[in-house]
């Protein structure tokens, strides 16, 4: 792809699992800056929007993309979708190490238990889909967490929050909105030398925050990340292209309580709902990992029963939480980047707004789910008063 002649192209189509998609998104970002003389390694490089679409016919095991893209994991839905020459713009987070880029990430980066699984999973790949359950229930069993600090710059738009009941879809106003604000800066940057549509502000007034503890799982969700195994996905409200990724932490806790939250993150329950879980909607955000002494880890005091839309923070109830002895046996634990493995604990990660654009409508909400004029008439008839 890097070398491939794409005149007379309008778009790409893969037929695939989420690893396929981002490796395609991965190899069309990476030519689209190279043949722009842009330096993917620095981080306040504007990057470049790809001028070809990208589309993807389902075929793996989770699909999450195509699920947060048309509402279907169907080939038919998506093909129809490809053909009517359907468009939305998508969120990609760069990700980088020391300064270099790792790799460009569409869905999913999971440090702690959902990068062990991975990890993991590769040591049974005879077993075929089914990998995935088993190291899960391994990892589960051993009960690891990992000490680390999180900093992220939150976003300020009271507008949205990952705690929204309404999803994002097809016309979403978030999503338009930004879009709108895109395009109003691209137009004023047009007499300007050529320039991506998106900037990565790494202004030194930036507002950083940070979180340090011990964790059992720290997740990013650039998408709600439904699926089959996850009927709402790990961030239910998250955006295609709202130029945020929901940022996921879950403290060390009991293995009980840690069930009951993997159980509703299985199940369309609020999975949010705990006092050792905190939820933010951030621009960009950093990780690196820490030793025990480094982190002097106070009781965890969980005193609001609020939404703080600035933040993006959601804690629940009064009282206090007590850290259960840590049961760490290793340093790091490794990242999961859209399924595939990072062994390199310490990222950077930066929001790209709207870089790329997929072939699909989005989901479609419908207030009125009654499917048959009929029906609905004769239930109206049959109702007694």
């Amino acid at each position: 792809m890097l070398d491939k002649d794409f005149n007379g192209v309008d778009g790409i189509v893969c037929v695939g699992g989420d690893g396929t998609f981002a490796e395609v998104v991965n190899g069309l970002i990476l030519r689209t800056q190279k043949d722009a003389g842009i330096n993917i390694n620095d981080q306040g490089s504007k990057l470049i929007p790809p001028k070809l679409k990208i589309g993807i016919i389902p075929a793996g095991s989770t699909d999450v993309v195509v699920y947060d893209t048309t509402g279907y994991n169907d080939p038919v839905t998506s093909a129809l979708q490809i053909i009517l020459g359907e468009t939305l713009g998508m969120d990609v987070c760069s990700v980088f190490h020391d300064n270099e880029l790792i790799r460009y990430t569409v869905s999913f980066l999971g440090y702690g238990f959902f990068g062990d699984v991975v990890r993991e999973s590769e040591n049974y790949r005879w077993v075929g889909p089914k990998r995935y359950e088993l190291a899960g229930a391994m990892q589960f069993m051993g009960n690891k967490s990992y000490h680390g600090e999180v900093k992220y710059v939150p976003n300020l738009d009271e507008g949205h929050s990952p705690m929204d009941q309404h999803p994002c879809g097809a016309r979403c106003n978030i999503c338009t909105r930004k879009k709108s604000m895109l395009d109003i800066n691209t137009n004023q940057r047009s007499q300007q030398a050529e320039g991506g549509v998106d900037e990565i502000d790494l202004d030194e007034t930036d507002h950083w925050n940070s979180i340090k503890g011990e964790f059992m799982y720290v997740n990013a969700a650039l998408v709600s990340g439904m699926c089959d195994k996850s009927p709402t996905g790990v961030s239910p409200a998250a955006h295609l292209g709202n130029g945020c990724v929901d940022l996921i932490v879950v403290r060390k806790c009991s293995r009980l309580n840690y069930l009951r939250h993997l159980m509703r993150l299985s199940s369309s329950a609020n999975h949010f709902d705990f006092n050792f879980v905190e939820v933010h909607r951030v621009k960009k955000f950093k990780f690196r990992p820490l030793t025990p002494d480094e982190t002097s880890i106070p009781a965890y005091s969980a005193t609001m029963d609020s939404l703080d839309l600035d933040s993006g923070l959601f804690r629940r109830s009064s009282g206090s939480y007590n850290l259960p002895r840590s049961t760490s046996t290793i340093s790091s634990s490794s990242w999961n980047i859209d399924g595939e493995i990072n062994r390199l604990p310490a990222i950077d990660v930066n929001v790209h707004c709207q870089l790329i654009n997929v072939f699909a409508r989005g989901i479609e909400q419908f207030e009125d789910k009654t499917s048959c004029n009929f029906c609905c008439k004769a239930n109206k008839n049959n109702t007694v008063t």
